[in-house]
């Protein structure tokens, strides 16, 4: 389960983003919005291909804790972003994760963009 391999939770405050992340970098992060208990449900996954503590940031008064993977490409960040989407179905999600423009990567988990 790649949820198991995610850093934290933490609280989703920028003192905390800046403590974790520490680089600058492509990675993964999934939101939850409650404040207690071990239990993580992830209501948002999303991603960053160049700077992922800026990314979280955005989402600060938002969302209450998070839980991140740094990646080493944004290729690596586009399909963890897919693995956890499919694993973790977050309902705030509107949509599959998008790939960027004229990459030609393809999910690694479904047949969307064959």
């Amino acid at each position: 389960m790649l949820k198991n391999t995610m850093n934290g939770p933490f609280f989703l405050f920028d003192e905390v983003i800046d403590r974790e992340i520490t680089s600058t970098g492509p990675g993964v992060f999934a939101l939850d919005d409650s404040l207690t208990g071990s239990l993580f449900d992830a209501r948002f996954v999303g991603r960053s291909d160049s700077d992922l503590n800026h990314q979280l940031h955005v989402f600060v008064g938002k969302y209450k804790r998070f839980g991140f993977v740094a990646c080493s490409s944004a290729r690596q960040a586009f399909e963890t972003e897919c693995r956890l989407f499919h694993e973790l179905s977050p309902w705030e999600n509107v949509s599959h994760p998008q790939r960027p423009e004229n990459s030609g990567w393809i999910c690694p988990c479904c047949t969307l963009f064959f």
